[in-house]
């Protein structure tokens, strides 16, 4: 299992250089050598990694199908486990689906989410669900209402992207270069 944690920094790296055929070529090894072994959360993070630089939607919706089905092919998966999964799955069908014009899909995939939180109060879950919102929110050019959200997010460097931008469009300058500092230090690690 560790071997193929490690092995996935390669794929990484290669989408950080922005060369997402050998990322891709990568990962899919991964995700099958994580499914022949039973390692279904793993799977599921690959083709997670996967949806999440595909340059077409619809490619990425097939990645995030596949961590599901590779989820619930596990019966024996904590339910924990699954949980932050497939919050993580919603949290990118959704952006995915605000990107290709299905609004509708992306609020399905936030009332799920909010259902699931307040149910488990799992912190990791409700990170997922502002991001979801924020990025929602900024689609709609709400962008006051956008930035607590994205605020209540974890700090990973889509949701910090978003909280620049939704500053900047309201015209607070020196937040939304305090935020991109933020984003460039994630970077820079």
């Amino acid at each position: 299992r560790r071997n193929l944690e490690y092995r996935s920094s390669i794929a990484l790296s290669y989408v950080r250089e922005n060369l997402f055929g050998f990322a891709d070529r990568e990962y899919r090894a991964l995700a099958a050598e994580a499914k022949s072994k039973k390692y279904m959360d793993l799977e599921a993070t690959f083709h997670e990694a996967m949806a999440l630089y595909q340059t077409d939607d619809l490619e990425a919706m097939k990645h995030l199908d596949a961590a599901e089905d590779a989820l619930r092919s596990d019966a024996d998966l904590a339910a924990v486990t699954r949980d932050e999964h497939m919050a993580v799955i919603r949290r990118w069908r959704g952006v995915r689906s605000l990107h290709a014009g299905n609004p509708a899909m992306a609020d399905v995939c936030i009332r799920v989410m909010q259902q699931r939180y307040e149910s488990t109060e799992n912190e990791f879950i409700g990170d997922q669900l502002h991001a979801l919102r924020g990025t929602w929110l900024v689609e709609q050019h709400k962008y006051q209402e956008a930035i607590p959200e994205l605020e209540q997010a974890s700090d990973d460097a889509f949701s910090l992207d978003l909280l620049a931008r939704a500053k900047r469009e309201l015209g607070d300058g020196s937040g939304a270069d305090a935020t991109l500092r933020q984003l460039l230090a994630i970077h820079a690690s």
